[in-house]
């Protein structure tokens, strides 16, 4: 189409012009559209922001490049304590109490990142509170600040956990600390990684470097108790269980001791967290338990002897008895006969045999504590040097004997019959260890002994004592022979041999005992050993005149009334009595004596009284006939004479005492004695 008037350029121009003009509103129409998403855009951003400000669980504030706050969370108001209108508006730089907090603003106000950590108190709200802050600069395009983000982290609760958690542990380090008992942490291995001061103690260390690190094989006297330790207790920590054991360990010095371990996993469920140890030293309750039964094993001996003692003595009492009747019979038909007979001879033996049969009777006695002891004050290193000359003969030769005697006085309270079997029973037994000959030493001594050597003595009392050691060098005794050396019958020899039926130690710790003494005896195997008796010492006695014995007997008159159960022992006491020129009665039991005494005691010079017999005894009837004439003549003949049978009212008014079986020789002075005495 063409504009009349207008030429074909002017129309193209004007086309041209239209087309130019049509692409601008073109091009102005895209950037409104642009501009439309771009402010879209940044709606949504600011939209992002306030939810991810306002939603987050960590306080956050805006705040203008003049340090006033422009905007808060929900989270900061709740840490502060304060309203959004005490916050908004609030200038920290001007009214902040905290300089560590302005500071931190200002860093970031000047383009850096501030932090502070610590307590804080909010001005606005009041509220009190352990914060962790960081404070974020806000820049422009050209790097200008603009002002800055904080962004808070309420860090109250985890510090009350933290301090709850540190208090819990200083109450657990003061637990341990003050524990007597040694607590240990160690590594699977056995390798020690902790300790208390207990446990330091224990194994005698100055601080934890000179074992942390180390293994517990250290800590044990042996590889092998190390390993029996760990094979006795880690089966239960395998299986999260708790194992314990008593065990010998070592302290650093190398002193050995006793000990109870107890080891508990860290963690039941997997054993390689590590292990905890309780340690306890237990050698002072193993001494008392050893003390203790010590003391049990001598009161069940000292109650075993008494019981023998109390067999032995009823059993010597017959058995005398019977040797009496052995014994009185043959002096009779001795007497009768002479010494001329023929069978004198063999009488003689039968008399001998008694005897031996008496002492093997009286050694019974001894063992059982119960033999009639006649202590006088004597010197034991005179009565050592008495007996060398027997010894010398005893004692084989290739036995070298050597006496080491003290100079200090030995003055000891003993039967010297008694302490003469003891001393020859120790020197017997001693060379009899020694077959291929040795060194027997007989040593004397002087020792004070305190309270703390005779607590575990049974019956001992502190004081001074006189000593006396037998020691060879022979074989010696195992642990359990040595236990058993002072049982009867015991004997470690040879069931043929013919040198003894065990009875000599037991006799000899009998006569010890009796007179109020303690032995000992300590011995080793292929060492010897040594025998040790201990004798309360007493002052050396005054000088005396001896009593004489008279030569011969007067001539005997008088009746006398013998009272015994035995009809043989009364048959024999008339046979005897009447050849000696004495009047006899006899009686079987003490009612009956009592009965013939009311009747004839004017008659009556002494009254001979069986101790043990039926219906009554001697002892009650010894009472009874005091009771009808309080100045009775009256003596003990019996073949046991405990003390206990006899009060001491009787002891003083019965004028003597035969002991069964006895000579005629014997039982003529002992009547004698008695009659003078009255």
């Amino acid at each position: 189409m063409q504009d009349k008037g207008k030429t074909k350029e002017q129309l193209i121009i004007e086309l041209n012009e239209m087309r130019r003009k049509f692409a601008q509103l073109q091009s102005d129409h895209v950037n409104v559209a642009e501009l439309k998403r771009t402010e879209e855009a940044l709606r949504q951003s600011e939209r992002n922001y306030r939810v991810i400000f306002e939603r987050s669980p960590l306080g956050m504030i805006r705040f203008n490049s003049d340090g006033i706050v422009t905007d808060c969370n929900q989270a900061f108001l709740n840490v502060s304590g304060a309203t959004r209108d005490q916050v908004v508006g609030f200038n920290i730089l001007v009214s902040l109490r905290n300089e560590d907090i302005k500071n931190a603003v200002r860093s970031a106000l000047s383009g850096n990142i501030g932090k502070y950590v610590g307590e804080y108190t909010s001005v606005t709200g009041n509220l009190t509170a352990w914060l962790d802050v960081i404070y974020i600069p806000i820049t422009s395009e050209d790097g200008a600040v603009n002002g800055g983000i904080g962004i808070v982290q309420d860090m109250t609760a985890r510090k009350k956990t933290e301090k709850a958690l540190w208090e819990s542990e200083e109450m657990m380090n003061s637990i341990l600390a003050a524990s007597p008992v040694g607590i240990g942490f160690t590594a699977f291995n056995r390798t020690m990684l902790w300790a208390n001061q207990a446990w330091l103690n224990l194994f005698g260390f100055e601080d934890k470097k000179q074992f942390l690190g180390q293994s517990t094989t250290s800590l044990y006297p042996s590889t092998e108790e190390f390993e029996r330790v760990r094979d006795a207790i880690f089966p239960f920590l395998e299986n999260g269980l708790v194992g314990e054991t008593d065990a010998r360990m070592i302290r650093k010095n190398g002193e050995i001791f006793d000990a109870h371990v107890r080891l508990s996993p860290l963690d039941p469920l997997d054993l390689s967290k590590g292990v905890i140890s309780a340690i306890e030293d237990i050698s002072p309750r193993k001494r008392a338990e050893k003390e203790k039964e010590d003391l049990q094993t001598q009161l069940a001996q000292s109650q075993k002897m008494e019981a023998i003692g109390t067999f032995v003595g009823g059993l010597a009492h017959d058995f005398n008895n019977m040797l009496q009747i052995i014994l009185g019979y043959t002096q009779l038909i001795m007497m009768e006969k002479g010494e001329d007979h023929e069978d004198y001879l063999d009488l003689m033996s039968i008399e001998r045999t008694v005897k031996d049969g008496a002492e093997l009777v009286n050694k019974l006695l001894m063992f059982g504590r119960e033999a009639p002891i006649r202590p006088v004050l004597m010197d034991l290193n005179r009565q050592i040097k008495e007996l060398k000359a027997l010894m010398s003969r005893t004692i084989p030769k290739i036995v070298n004997i050597k006496f080491n005697l003290t100079d200090e006085p030995t003055t000891i309270h003993m039967d010297p019959t008694q302490i003469d079997q003891a001393i020859i029973n120790l020197a017997l037994n001693a060379s009899e260890a020694m077959p291929d000959g040795g060194r027997l030493t007989i040593q004397t001594g002087k020792e004070v002994l305190d309270s703390e050597f005779v607590r575990n003595v049974h019956g001992m009392k502190a004081g001074a004592y006189v000593t006396l050691s037998v020691s060879d060098t022979g074989r010696g005794m195992d642990a359990e022979t040595l236990a058993r050396i002072f049982e009867p019958f015991f004997t470690s020899k040879e069931k043929s041999s013919t040198r003894g039926a065990g009875l000599g130690l037991s006799v000899v710790q009998g006569i010890v005992e009796q007179h109020g003494g303690y032995i000992t005896c300590e011995s080793e195997l292929g060492k010897g050993t040594e025998i040790k008796l201990y004798f309360p010492a007493v002052e050396a006695p005054r000088k005396s005149g001896k009593k004489t014995r008279p030569k011969s007997l007067p001539e005997q008159i008088g009746t006398i009334l013998v009272v015994d159960d035995e009809l043989s022992i009364v048959d024999q006491a008339r046979r005897f009595l009447s050849n000696a020129g004495y009047n006899v009665i006899t009686a079987t039991n003490g009612k009956e004596a009592l009965e013939i005494y009311r009747n004839r005691q004017e008659e009556i010079s002494l009254v001979i009284l069986d101790l043990l017999m039926p219906v009554m005894s001697g002892n009650e009837c010894l009472q009874e006939l005091i009771k009808i004439n309080p100045s009775v003549n009256a003596m003990i003949s019996s073949g046991f004479s405990p003390d206990s049978l006899l009060d001491e009212e009787i002891k003083r008014l019965a004028k003597g005492f035969v002991h069964k079986p006895y000579e005629v020789s014997r039982l003529l002075w002992a009547i004698e004695s008695a009659l003078n005495r009255n």
